[in-house]
């Protein structure tokens, strides 16, 4: 048997039961969540290192052992054994109900960050959009463009390597170029869409229950993250997947429809539900937006706005069509019926 499975094993039920606690406390941390000073002090002790750790020269591999040491040897069932120099601080104070063992968990994923944080971050590139479409150029030389509020990322060393792949938040507009060895593919919300040369668009917001993709030309695959196929798309097709009830819905558009808000000078919807229209007015005119009067109110809405008249005419329309009025307090647009 393994050494770090005998020392796992140590640990005995309610160890295990306060590592999770712990652990979930981290998932707070890690989220963003406030923390209580207690809580952040307790995280301070099991996962600061010593002064004067060089973080370039750690080697990921003692590193791990020695967290499986440093937990081992200071567990209830193992108190008096030799103890290993360790890497992190080694002890949590006793007003700390947690148990030393309790930081297995938590240092192993520090461990995993050490190991793997060149690879994720020194050859990420972010291209963002803030309340401008942006348009950018791809090192495979497609075009994208980005909404407003949108974000994309990709690995600049494994790019255009063996496959193309991109992790878009928002909307955008591909226009790839064709290379039938190198598939490109879209991650975004809970789809993953897959071509190999094709115009196409895809919206996934945070907060937002639809992901939309849309296609100008060409053959578009899409799955879910979990690789389950959905559809395939060619020009003039549209696949919608709902997050909330986990279906989805394959319809024919104009494409141009879908894409109308690449100029800028458009607020586009294509089956946007309150939720996005909130989402698009705040991006575009920074203005904050509360629908929390209209819980259960769902509409599938379609239409292009301009941009440049303050929301008027989009506000009109959502008034005449679905009898939602909107009224402006404290810098605040509220709807209500």
């Amino acid at each position: 048997m393994k050494k770090e499975d005998k020392q796992l094993q140590s640990l005995t039920r309610e160890e295990r039961r306060k590592a999770d606690a712990l652990q979930k406390l981290m998932r707070r941390y890690k989220a963003g969540d406030k923390l209580t000073v207690e809580e952040l002090q307790l995280l301070d002790q099991v996962v600061i290192p010593d002064e004067g750790t060089d973080y370039d020269t750690i080697d990921s591999e003692s590193v791990g052992q020695r967290i499986l040491n440093s937990v081992y040897t200071n567990t209830s069932s193992n108190k008096g054994k030799k103890k290993s120099s360790g890497f992190f601080k080694q002890p949590i104070p006793r007003t700390y109900q947690y148990g030393v063992a309790a930081a297995f968990f938590v240092l192993i994923g520090v461990w995993l960050f050490l190991k793997f944080q060149t690879t994720m971050t020194s050859h990420s590139v972010e291209l963002t959009a803030l309340h401008e479409v942006e348009k950018y150029t791809l090192p495979d030389g497609s075009t994208v463009y980005l909404n407003r509020g949108s974000q994309l990322s990709y690995d600049e060393k494994l790019f255009d390597a063996t496959r193309r792949e991109i992790h878009l938040t928002g909307e955008a507009f591909f226009e790839v170029t064709k290379n039938p060895e190198k598939p490109f593919i879209v991650y975004g919300g809970e789809t993953m869409t897959t071509v190999r040369g094709t115009s196409f668009n895809v919206k996934a917001y945070t907060g937002v229950r639809k992901n939309v993709i849309s296609v100008r030309e060409g053959c578009v695959e899409v799955a879910t993250t979990e690789h389950k196929k959905l559809a395939t798309l060619t020009r003039n097709l549209q696949m919608t997947w709902d997050i909330e009830t986990q279906t989805y819905r394959q319809d024919s558009i104009d494409w141009r429809d879908a894409a109308a808000w690449k100029d800028g000078k458009l607020l586009v919807f294509n089956s946007a539900g309150l939720d996005e229209i909130k989402l698009k007015i705040e991006q575009c005119y920074g203005t904050s937006v509360s629908i929390d009067g209209l819980p259960n109110f769902i509409i599938n809405f379609h239409g292009s706005y301009p941009a440049d008249d303050g929301g008027m005419t989009l506000l009109q329309e959502l008034n005449d069509i679905y009898g939602l009025h909107s009224k402006k307090h404290a810098g605040k647009i509220e709807f209500y019926r």
